[in-house]
Order: structure tokens, then sequence, then C-alpha cells
């Protein structure tokens, strides 16, 4: 609407090679069409899901390309969950400064420029009520200890993946920890290949 160019790139078009990023038809690598792409305004690159990345080969040319940026007329804004931007120091050099508001700052992270994304509104929420009939009901039927887990897209996304699997648990939870541990039993330890699954994946503490 300002006439600012963005490119607007998810996790799921991440490709490890930096040429063949899903979804753009570009002819060069990322690196040159930023620096011959003209014009005078402010350009916006936004990476949705930047945690996504993580232990994969996408790291090296993410972090490769965001430096280049740096005093062009391109920005960056990246979205990753507060759990990557505490423990990668990549993330917290590469998006170092101040915070950008300290009502909206994660505490520790004042190092580093970002501004934490609160809890879905009420209207969002009745947009994924409307959308979702399975999710409708349990918004109906949770009570307070799990609707106020569900404003957070990444425990609604559980919530919503117990869903699909018909799991009985998901009425008794209670914390975003019985949570995570009510996904872990329907994924791995349930799942039909569950003793495969145990014996790949590191197993929580009874």
């Amino acid at each position: 609407e300002q006439g600012e160019d963005v490119v607007f790139l998810t996790a799921d078009s991440f490709r490890p090679n930096i040429a063949a990023v899903r979804g753009l038809n570009f002819s060069h690598p990322l690196p040159e069409v930023f620096e011959y792409w003209d014009g005078d305004e402010r350009a916006t690159l936004v990476i949705d899901g930047l945690d996504a990345t993580r232990g994969t080969a996408v790291d090296g040319w993410v972090l490769e390309l965001l430096p280049k940026l740096a005093g062009s007329r391109w920005r960056t804004i990246a979205t990753l969950r507060t759990y990557d931007l505490r423990n990668a120091w990549k993330w917290r050099t590469l998006f170092g400064g101040a915070a950008i508001d300290e009502s909206a700052a994660v505490q520790g992270l004042g190092d580093v420029h970002h501004l934490l994304v609160g809890g879905l509104s009420t209207t969002e929420l009745d947009q994924v009520r409307s959308q979702s009939a399975a999710l409708r009901d349990l918004f109906d039927h949770a009570d307070e200890g799990l609707r106020a887990l569900l404003d957070n897209p990444f425990n609604l996304s559980l919530a919503a993946a117990l869903l699909r699997t018909a799991s009985p648990e998901l009425g008794a939870v209670r914390s975003r920890l019985a949570l995570l541990d009510a996904y872990w039993r329907s994924r791995v330890r349930h799942a039909p290949d569950g003793l495969k699954r145990s014996g790949t994946l590191p197993t929580f503490p009874e």
C-alpha cells in the first residue's frame, strides 16, 4: 500500500541451496537479486519461522545473506520463538541492538532488537473458531486453564494436531508442559511405529 518492495519467505519455502528457494522464480541467487533490485525507497525482507532452519543447511545461506543486506535499503524482519532467540547466539548477534519497545520486550534480551508478539486477540481467536469446528468445540468445552493456553499460536498448533489424532488426553491439559507431554505421547509413544520413534528420539524422564 505504501509502494514498498517486500519479499516474504516462510519456513516451508526454504531450501538448502540459496538459489532454489521454493516459490521464487528468480534467475539469480537471492544476494544478487537484492543487490541489483533498483529502488530508492525502503524495502523489507520478511522471514517467517526463522527458528525452523535450526540444524539445517539453510542456516548457512541465511547467515550469509542477512549481513549483506546491512546498510542497504533492505531491512529484515524475522519471526522465531523466544526459546530459540534466547539460546542461539547467532540470531542474537545478527539482530543485535536495543529492544524496539521496552513494554513488549523479553527479559534478558535487552541486547537484541526485538518485539515480543503476545497471545492471539479475541478477534483472532474468533477467526480460528469460525474456520474449524473441532477447535470451536474445544474452546467451548475448555476450562479456564486450557483456554489460557490456547491464545498462544504454538500451543494452539499442538492442540490442533492432537485433535486430528483424536487424542483423549487434551481435555486434561492445564499447562504447556502437560500439552507437550500429551503431544509427545501421541506422536511418539502411541504412534504405530512408536518403538522406532522412541528409540530414535530422546525421551522425557518419567
